[in-house]
C-alpha cells in the first residue's frame, strides 16, 4: 500500500486502483510539506454530500481526488462538476482519446471512463498549491502507463480548478501533452 498525504497533510493511501488525476487526473495528494497548509477536506461520499455550497472549494477538490482514490465509479465522479463544465486538457485528440475538450456530465463520465481503460497512475505529486476565492491551482508531476504498450509517461503538470456553489464549473489541466502523443502513437 502507497501512502501519500493529501495537501492538507492527513494520510491518504492508493489501494492498487488505477488512476490519473487529471487529473486526475487531478489530485490533491501530496508528499512535500509545501501543501500542509491547505484547508481541510471532508471524507463525505460524493454521492451523500449535503451542503456542498457552504464548501470551500479545496475541500471540493478533495473530495473529487478521494472519491477517484476510492475507486468511485466514473459515472459518480461526473457529480462533482457542473453541467455547464469548462473542462478542457490540450493535446493530440486523434490519438489520445481521454484528453481534449468534455461538455456535460456524459463527458466527464465519458473521460474517466477512457482515462481508466488507457492509463494506471504510478506516481503522482502535487509540489504547490494555490488558492484564492473559487479558484484551485496545483503544479506537479506524475508518472503513469499507457496501458496500450506498457511505456511509462511522465510529466509536469498545472491545473486550474474553479468551483462554484459546491460544484466543479472549471477543470483545465496542462501537460506534456506532446510526450504523451508519442508515447501512445508507439502501440
Amino acid at each position: 500500500m502507497n501512502k501519500m498525504k493529501r495537501i492538507d497533510g492527513k494520510p491518504f493511501s492508493f489501494l492498487g486502483r488505477s488512476l490519473l488525476i487529471g487529473a486526475a487526473f487531478a489530485g490533491l495528494m501530496c508528499t512535500t510539506a509545501a501543501c500542509a497548509h491547505a484547508a481541510t477536506a471532508t471524507t463525505e461520499n460524493p454521492v451523500t454530500r449535503s451542503a456542498a455550497n457552504s464548501q470551500e472549494p479545496i475541500a471540493v477538490v478533495n473530495q473529487l481526488f478521494e472519491a477517484l482514490q476510492a475507486g468511485e465509479k466514473p459515472k459518480e465522479l461526473a457529480k462533482f462538476f457542473d453541467e455547464s463544465i469548462d473542462w478542457n486538457i490540450e493535446g493530440d485528440t486523434a490519438n489520445v482519446p481521454w484528453i481534449g475538450r468534455r461538455t456535460g456530465r456524459a463527458g466527464i463520465e465519458d473521460f474517466y471512463t477512457l482515462m481508466f481503460a488507457n492509463l494506471k497512475l504510478e506516481r503522482f505529486e502535487v509540489t504547490d498549491t494555490f488558492t484564492k476565492g473559487d479558484k484551485v491551482l496545483m503544479l506537479g508531476s506524475l508518472d503513469s502507463r499507457y496501458l496500450g504498450n506498457g511505456e511509462l509517461i511522465t510529466t509536469d503538470f498545472a491545473y486550474e480548478i474553479v468551483v462554484r456553489d459546491g460544484l466543479i464549473v472549471k477543470y483545465h489541466m496542462l501537460e506534456d501533452s506532446f510526450g504523451i502523443s508519442e508515447v501512445v502513437r508507439r502501440k
